[in-house]
């Protein structure tokens, strides 16, 4: 009887064979292609709108949604878009190019953790949240997660074996099992702690005052729900599917549903990424509102609501301006009256 070691490296090998043996329809290099430039595109309105917009001295929690995002832009750019023209690459660009798409994946993952286990911070200790979280401790967290998953990935491929130029590269199928392990712990706690933070705002509504409150808490943890939400079922079927086939869950050569089941999924993973911004853009109201200025004023012309602004800034400027001459009038006229009464 084969052990696991036996079973994990045999599994590996033959999931690499298929990869190969699988070429890549019209269809497919389009659909990589099309959906890879538009996540591309999407994810830089979202940091384009965060560099010139969002104050993360204000809403420390920012630094982590341009982590996360930042980490999508570099999986849509680095894969997706490439991933149909994988064989025509140099064979000195494969070590680079698995690790940075495994890097930003496991990053864009361990950022959802960050943004539910910020939000739990939120919504358990509102009081001392802004003691907990801070710029530069985020700053740090972001900086350490990047560089230990940087670090791990590299020491990881670098046993990678090379058949063919960047289409093919064979690990020990217990690297393979420990990166799939990786993946599904990071959405499954993401989820759990989604959960936890539910629980804790059901609680907490029933102590509000009013219903605008209450919808008011909902409205700010919607992000939070939804991110989790479209993660886990976008991404974590096809992460265990995978690990399913090599823990040889299932017959020692996959059948051909399964192998469709595979690939549907997949795709649904594609879609997943590059809908992350969409869900950024549309559930945070600092984005959607400057995205939606964007949209109104392509020009950068001032719109109504600016215009209403500078008119009430000029109103309680000149309103100010009389207060403060007649409080001088006023003065004069008393220096005056002093003055008749010495003389």
């Amino acid at each position: 009887m084969e052990n696991l070691s036996t079973i994990l490296i045999n599994k590996s090998k033959e999931i690499e064979e298929d990869e190969v043996g699988d070429k890549i329809t019209v269809f497919e290099e389009y659909f990589y292609l099309v959906n890879g430039l538009i996540g591309t595109f999407l994810n830089l309105i979202v940091l384009l709108i965060a560099y010139l917009n969002v104050n993360i001295n204000d809403k420390p929690r920012q630094i982590i949604v341009i982590n996360m995002t930042l980490a999508d832009l570099l999986t849509c750019t680095i894969y997706i878009i490439t991933r149909s023209y994988v064989s025509i690459f140099p064979q000195f660009l494969c070590y680079p190019y698995y690790v940075l798409i495994v890097s930003s994946q496991l990053c864009s993952c361990l950022n959802l953790l960050w943004i539910n286990l910020d939000k739990f911070l939120f919504i358990k200790f509102p009081l001392h949240y802004y003691t907990l979280v801070s710029k530069r401790r985020v700053i740090w967290v972001m900086i350490g997660s990047w560089a230990l998953i940087f670090g791990f990935v590299i020491f990881l491929y670098w046993f990678m074996e090379i058949k063919h130029p960047c289409e093919k590269v064979i690990l020990s199928g217990h690297i393979y099992l420990l990166i799939c392990l990786l993946y599904i712990i990071s959405i499954i706690a993401s989820l759990t702690l989604s959960a936890i933070i539910f629980y804790i705002a059901q609680k907490s509504r029933r102590s509000l005052d009013s219903s605008k409150e209450s919808k008011r808490l909902f409205k700010r943890l919607f992000f939070v729900f939804s991110s989790t939400l479209w993660t886990f079922c976008t991404c974590l079927p096809y992460r265990l599917l995978y690990l399913g086939i090599l823990l040889s869950l299932f017959s020692s050569s996959p059948p051909l549903l399964l192998k469709q089941a595979i690939d549907l999924f997949y795709s649904l993973l594609v879609i997943g990424i590059v809908c992350n911004p969409i869900i950024t853009l549309f559930t945070q109201r600092i984005y959607r509102n400057y995205l939606i200025n964007y949209f109104l004023n392509p020009f950068g012309k001032k719109n109504k609501t600016n215009k209403n602004n500078s008119s009430r800034r000029s109103r309680t400027a000149t309103s100010l301006y009389k207060n403060e001459k007649e409080i001088l009038n006023i003065n004069e006229e008393k220096g005056e009256r002093r003055e008749r009464i010495l003389l």
